[in-house]
């Protein structure tokens, strides 16, 4: 235990020393997607509902960065990979899908479902709490506080330094006098809560699980004609990680179009489930959408089809916060090729053992 719990310390260090921007959020987009009837916060006649993903406005040396990713397609898989079984689905381990609603925190609602689904406890974390903290934390810094975007590694860190409240706590004690997370109300951020409040009902997760760098995002517009090749690697660890039981985080670009679902045109196993590339994605506009997932398995012989009938083989299933009626019950997939080309940040999530 101690070995791991060094590592983990470890990790955070590295984070820490690094940087960890590479582009700037501008703001949020509220874009529909489809739900079913039968969805239970909305009426049943409701056929879509808003979603919240944040808007990222880059530079003419960003988008050259992101033409250089575009992958090499082949249908060889390499030597190590091959040892590899052809498909992994690790599941949630029984947390249920969460639902970020009206605002900009996915990050947030990503990384406490994935520590979650380490801890075994259903829907354990309140995201509402770190969120407050996370107020306090942007209004005495310089960090973002997670309600209108923020990065992977910023919102693992804080709950790493400052430990996790409970949903139970959240309900029965209340964070900064609210004990509801605002769900529809996009202008209502909770209160500031401050570290000596958030420390009365915080626990500690640094003895349960820790988490690593597998791509940090400060890395995402340094490479160049050699970028495929090195994002290949990353969904080649993704995987590895996958296989060893352990799940991920990870940001990614979405490119907005007209009767997709924020960027997913694709589908698998519901309508529009799938953020694939297809050949009109591979030039990035100026502006594109921003989110933050969970990846939770894999599977090479799954194929999506996109609006033109093409196929997409080889697919990341993820597990999204757009609450149970969106996608297909939640989970989102998304082609290697899209991963390969999109995927801005990912951070490993490891129990301690």
């Amino acid at each position: 235990m101690k070995k791991n719990i060094l590592a983990a310390t470890l990790a955070v260090t590295t984070m820490l020393a690094a940087p960890v921007y590479a582009y700037e959020f501008t703001d949020t987009i509220q874009t529909p997607v489809d739900i079913k009837s039968t969805g239970k916060a909305f009426r049943s006649s409701q056929q879509q509902k808003d979603v919240t993903i944040l808007k990222v406005k880059l530079s003419e040396k960003e988008l050259r960065a992101l033409e250089y990713r575009t992958p090499v397609k082949s249908s060889k898989r390499s030597f190590a990979l091959s040892r590899m079984p052809a498909s992994i689905q690790l599941g949630m381990n029984g947390v249920p899908v969460l639902d970020q609603g009206r605002h900009g925190s996915c990050v947030t609602f990503a990384d406490s479902a994935a520590i979650n689904a380490i801890l075994g406890k259903g829907d354990y974390i309140s995201q509402l709490c770190s969120l407050e903290l996370g107020t306090h934390l942007e209004k005495n810094g310089y960090i973002p506080s997670g309600w209108n975007g923020s990065w992977g590694p910023m919102v693992l860190e804080q709950m790493m330094r400052f430990g996790v409240v409970s949903k139970e706590a959240q309900l029965t004690k209340s964070c900064a006098s609210l004990s509801e997370y605002p769900l529809k109300d996009k202008n209502n951020l909770g209160n500031e809560m401050a570290l000596t409040e958030y420390k009365s009902l915080s626990e500690n997760i640094n003895t349960k699980v820790y988490w690593t760098h597998l791509f940090s995002n400060d890395q995402v517009f340094d490479w160049k004609t050699d970028a495929p090749a090195k994002m290949q690697e990353v969904l080649a660890n993704v995987k590895k990680a996958i296989a060893n039981g352990h799940r991920l985080t990870f940001g990614t670009f979405l490119i907005l179009q007209e009767g997709c679902h924020a960027g997913a045109c694709a589908s698998f196993k519901a309508s529009k489930d799938t953020w694939a590339l297809t050949s009109n994605l591979e030039t990035p506009p100026y502006e594109v959408g921003g989110h933050e997932l969970v990846i939770t398995g894999y599977d090479d012989n799954a194929v999506a089809y996109d609006e033109f009938g093409g196929k997409h083989q080889g697919l990341l299933t993820l597990r999204n916060s757009w609450g149970a009626d969106a996608g297909n019950n939640g989970d989102y997939y998304m082609s290697y090729d899209y991963f390969v080309k999109y995927a801005n940040e990912v951070q490993e999530i490891i129990p301690v053992k």
